[in-house]
């Protein structure tokens, strides 16, 4: 038979049919006479899934006609060769061999077909004869071993016990036909029991030192239909050294509702060595100062157990909740040793939650002798409260109300001068952290004017340290006067100043509600803050925001956040404001201001935020600290007051607000109610918000009444009266905790005189 001058294996997406219309078997155009035949009229393959691929098979292609110049493999034109097989045709002159080889078994379980059409042809292209053959692949479910993979652990020296294995096929038993173990895993052997695995160690485990080891153990199998394969299974070893062991690591969470019980918990001694000796001796110790244990040492059998014991004493620091607003998982340690050689110590780890009132901040934390005021107290774990009762020192409230989690409002007994602990009790009777409430008598300052210098932004009198602390502008100082009543001759108060080198704008200063430091911020592009001890004047801690600039005011609320009202220092564009704690990042509040201010009430329990230059004017709008305890940002309500505001203040709980020094709205529903003279520089309510202060720019010292207003026009209570000195320019003012001083500061004078 003579040569081919060629033959053809069609790619995937060629037609086949060199006629259009051609069919199968030698229908359509096809000429016949070619005498093509197949030794097989259909071909077949089976795998396992993830398995061994089939074996190849070869066929051959013969034909008897002497015009056959092209023999071609295919498939029909409605069809493709699958990616699964590969299709290799053999030889020149008939009779030729066809080979198909599997190439993938990682497909889903079922049979996979295709056509695999083979044609003959003459040197025109002529289609002689075709023959299809069906090809059939199936592909059977994997098999699996169970478990797919083994752990052992053991103590040096000590055999672990075996495991065993099953292999199965869509739930059908799967018959192991042999085993090998990787060669690095010299401790490993593995037989065959017959349809189980044994997977053991040998003899070379005792040997190990501590450590992890691992290896593989590979199991051989004939499946369903005689079909072979082999299955890995990862076998991993710990090996520890000998040591001590506890039942658990205790956790203790105490709430409102708990009781003494629940402050111990008992917890066994043993050992991690298989059958646990019981002549094992131990000791404990710990460190940790809120908890105990008992007893100190045993061993483990006749004397295996061990009571943690809470000390509630130590509770009294320990907070609930982080800044963050999240529970705090207190942790302490007992350390487990043993006098018998080879046992290596054992930490076992005690937590602790705690949802118990804790206390943090008392705001204001001043009161004033033989007077009952509310004050605000915020910490945590105030909603499990009912019928405890708020102590201050050793005297209850005469009231108090759970506003949240957070925050109780407490009215105070009077009392005499003193500082008292503010408690909270429970069940358990732990008192925790008690903040201080301050109460000073009247102070009984001389009227007295002291020269200063600079324009000012802020003035402060801290009655607990009988201290006035100035935001000097003009200097780029924190100025402080210090009151010494053993001082004779001249002025009683002694004056002193911080400059901090990289606050190169010093824009305002706060006093943080608990008296603890004193807040700088500044105007530059670096949006500096300084935190100050209030009695040394040193520096707590020294920070940028981190791109956060701009700070123009600044505002302490009851919660002990500060907020920071900010320009844009570049574009003066809207920002955001900041909300920032001591020594702690600054959270965003929202909406976006324009060259901001911000107020707060006395007790910090609203604060006011508004833009200054809009046009049109944009709402203000106020924030209440017991409502962000831990939201990031915080997002403001609007108080439907549309106005420009560079300058915001209030009296003791928000009864009256006053902008821009002259502009008087209700801290109720925010309603305007009247205005001041506009004469006015500087203006300042009384703490129940009844009266106002103001300085007029000829001087002139003026009282109004809150609560009697005429054509938009409040009551002048006399006609006014002259201070001991002028305090010079854009003077700022404050007013004593009892109300009956004003401290008045200008870039003149520091003037401290009576309240008229």
């Amino acid at each position: 038979m003579r040569q081919l001058s060629a033959f053809t294996l069609v790619s995937f997406a060629f037609i086949i049919m060199l006629l259009s219309g051609c069919g199968g078997g030698g229908g359509g155009g096809v000429i016949g006479g070619s005498g093509l035949s197949v030794n097989t009229s259909a071909i077949s393959f089976n795998a396992i899934q993830n398995g061994a691929r089939p074996a190849s098979q070869t066929y051959s292609i013969s034909w008897t006609g002497a015009n056959v110049a092209q023999v071609i493999v295919g498939v029909p034109p409605n069809e493709t060769i699958p990616s699964w097989v590969n299709v290799n045709l053999g030889g020149s002159t008939s009779p030729l061999t066809l080979t198909l080889d599997i190439t993938d078994t990682s497909m889903a379980p079922a049979t996979y077909t295709f056509t695999m059409r083979i044609i003959t042809a003459d040197v025109q292209n002529q289609a002689l004869d075709i023959v299809d053959i069906p090809v059939s692949y199936v592909i059977d479910n994997a098999v699996v071993a169970n478990p797919s993979s083994i752990s052992f652990s053991t103590v040096a020296g000590i055999a672990p016990n075996a495991q065993t294995l099953t292999l199965s096929q869509a739930g059908n038993a799967v018959t192991p036909t042999s085993v090998t173990t990787s060669i690095q895993a010299s401790w490993l052997q593995v037989s065959i029991n017959g349809n189980t695995v044994t997977v053991d160690t040998n003899n070379n485990v005792l040997s190990l030192i501590p450590g992890l080891y691992q290896g593989v153990a590979t199991v051989n199998y004939i499946a369903g239909g005689g079909l072979t394969g082999s299955v890995n299974v990862s076998v991993s070893l710990i090996v520890s050294m000998q040591s001590l062991a506890a039942s658990n690591n205790p956790l203790f969470s105490l709430d409102n509702n708990s009781v003494s019980g629940d402050l111990s918990q008992v917890i066994s001694i043993s050992t991690n060595v298989p059958g646990n000796p019981s002549n094992v001796t131990w000791t404990a110790t710990e460190s940790t100062p809120w908890f105990t244990v008992s007893p100190s040492s045993g061993d483990t059998s006749t004397n295996n157990n061990l009571t943690i014991t809470i000390d509630p004493a130590q509770l009294g620091s320990l907070a609930n909740k982080d800044q963050a607003g999240q529970v705090i998982n207190h942790q302490g340690q007992i350390v487990l040793t043993s006098g018998d050689p080879g046992y290596t110590l054992t930490t076992v780890t005690v937590t602790l939650n705690l949802d118990l009132p804790f206390l943090k901040l008392v705001s204001p934390n001043v009161g004033q002798v033989n007077a009952s005021r509310e004050v605000i107290i915020r910490g945590e774990g105030f909603l499990g409260l009912t019928t405890e009762t708020v102590m201050f020192g050793g005297q209850p409230a005469v009231s108090q109300a759970v506003m949240s989690d957070s925050e109780i409002r407490a009215t105070f007994p009077a009392q005499a001068a003193g500082s008292y602990d503010v408690t909270v009790s429970n069940a358990l009777g732990v008192t925790r952290t008690a903040p201080k409430l301050n109460i000073v008598a009247a102070p009984a300052y001389a009227s007295e004017a002291i020269a200063t210098t600079g324009q000012k932004s802020r003035i402060i009198y801290d009655t607990v340290r009988a201290a006035i602390y100035v935001a000097n502008t003009g200097n780029n100082t924190l100025d402080r006067y210090v009151y010494n009543s053993a001082i004779t001759t001249g002025s009683k108060w002694v004056a002193s100043n911080l400059s901090v080198a990289n606050v190169t704008a010093l824009s305002d200063i706060g006093l943080s509600v608990d008296g603890s430091y004193i807040l700088m911020v500044d105007n530059s592009i670096t949006g500096r803050h300084v935190e100050v001890d209030p009695a040394t004047l040193a520096i707590i801690n020294n920070a940028t925001f981190g791109g956060f600039n701009g700070i123009v005011k600044t505002a302490f609320t009851s919660g002990g956040e500060a907020i920071l009202a900010r320009r844009e220092t570049q574009s003066n564009n809207q920002t955001t404001s900041l909300r920032v704690k001591q020594n702690a990042a600054g959270g965003l509040i929202s909406p976006l201001l324009r060259n901001a201010a911000v107020g707060a009430t006395r007790d910090g329990r609203r604060a006011l935020l508004s833009s200054n230059d809009e046009t049109p004017a944009t709402d203000i709008y106020y924030y209440d600290s017991g409502d962000y305890p831990d939201t990031n940002p915080a997002t403001l309500t609007s108080t439907s007051i549309r106005l420009n505001a560079n300058a915001i203040s209030s009296d003791r709980v928000g009864t009256r607000w006053i902008l821009n020094q002259t502009e008087v709205y209700d801290g109720t529903g925010f309603a305007y109610t009247g205005s001041l003279p506009v004469t006015t520089d500087a203006s300042l309510l009384s703490h129940d918000g009844n009266t106002a202060y103001t300085m007029d720019s000829n001087g002139t010292l003026r009282k109004f009444d809150m609560t009697s207003v005429t054509a938009n026009q409040f009551t002048e209570i006399g006609t006014g009266t002259s201070l001991v000195a002028s305090p010079g320019n854009n003077p700022v003012m404050t007013l004593s905790h009892d109300g009956s001083l004003l401290f008045i500061v200008g870039d003149s004078n520091l003037v401290i005189d009576a309240a008229p």
